[in-house]
C-alpha cells in the first residue's frame, strides 16, 4: 500500500502587496496613511524582508547545483563611468478631494538635490526633504513632506515637457538674462486665502490653502493650478 504524502500549500496570495494602483481612503488628503510595504522600493528593513519573502516564494531562481553547471562566470562587464541618477517620487493622480483618488508612482529623470530642489526649481517654505539612501523621495501622503515632492514633482514634469517640445531646448525663466541662473522659488504652502499666483518680481511660484467644512484644502493638490 503506497503511502500518500501530502504537501502543505502556501497562500502567496497573503504574502505580496505589490499594485500600481494603491488607494487611499476617500477624501483624507491631509490625513498621514501608511504606504504598503511593497508599493515603492525603500531603504528598510520591512521591504527587505518583504522581497526575501518574494524571492522564496514567488520569484525562485535557479536551483544553486542549475548555476554551477552552466559552466564558469563570464568575464566581468567593464564599471561604468559614474552618473547621478534620477529619483522615484509619489504623487496624487488628481485632487484628493474629487471622489476616490489614488497616489501613483513617477521617475524624475535628472537628479534631485535636498529640497526637493534642483538646478530649475526649488521648494520652499516648508521643512526640507531629503532624498533616502536610494536618491528616491518617498514620503507619507497627508504629510507636509508629501506635499514638498508631489509640487515639486508637478511642476518638473510641467517644465520638461516643454523643453521636450523644444527638441531639448533649455526654457529659461525670465529672469535668466546675462548669467542669471536663479531658479523658480515654489511655495507649496504659501499662506491662507484661495488662491494660487506666479510672480515675476519674486521669482515665485505661490500656493495657498483655505479651511472648508471637510479638512483643509490646498490649491497644490490641483494638478491644473500646478501646471498653469
Amino acid at each position: 500500500m503506497e503511502a500518500e504524502t501530502r504537501i502543505p500549500r502556501i497562500d502567496i496570495a497573503s504574502t505580496t502587496i505589490e499594485s500600481d494602483e494603491y488607494q487611499l481612503p476617500s477624501k483624507q488628503s491631509n490625513v498621514p496613511t501608511p504606504l504598503p510595504v511593497g508599493f515603492v522600493p525603500v531603504p528598510t528593513q520591512a521591504f527587505r524582508e518583504h522581497r526575501k519573502r518574494l524571492k522564496a516564494l514567488v520569484q525562485p531562481g535557479l536551483p544553486r547545483s542549475a548555476t554551477l553547471a552552466a559552466g564558469p562566470s563570464p568575464s566581468p562587464i567593464p564599471i561604468p563611468i559614474p552618473f547621478l541618477p534620477g529619483a522615484r517620487v509619489l504623487m496624487w493622480k488628481q485632487d484628493p478631494t474629487v471622489g476616490e483618488i489614488g497616489v501613483r508612482k513617477a521617475y524624475l529623470p535628472n537628479h534631485v538635490f535636498p529640497g526637493p530642489s534642483d538646478s530649475r526649481i526649488r521648494i520652499e517654505g516648508l521643512p526640507q526633504v531629503v532624498p533616502n539612501a536610494f536618491g528616491d523621495l518617498i514620503a507619507t501622503p497627508g504629510t507636509d513632506a508629501f506635499d514638498s515632492v508631489h509640487t515639486f514633482a508637478v511642476v518638473r514634469e510641467t517644465l520638461t515637457m516643454y523643453q521636450r517640445a523644444r527638441a531639448g531646448a533649455v526654457l529659461p525663466w525670465q529672469w535668466n538674462t546675462g548669467g542669471n541662473t536663479d531658479p523658480l522659488h515654489v511655495f507649496p504652502h504659501a499662506g491662507v486665502t484661495m488662491n494660487a499666483f506666479y510672480s515675476r518680481n519674486d521669482k515665485a511660484l505661490k500656493f495657498f490653502f483655505f479651511t472648508t467644512s471637510a479638512p483643509p484644502r490646498a490649491t497644490l493638490f490641483s494638478r491644473a493650478a500646478l501646471s498653469t
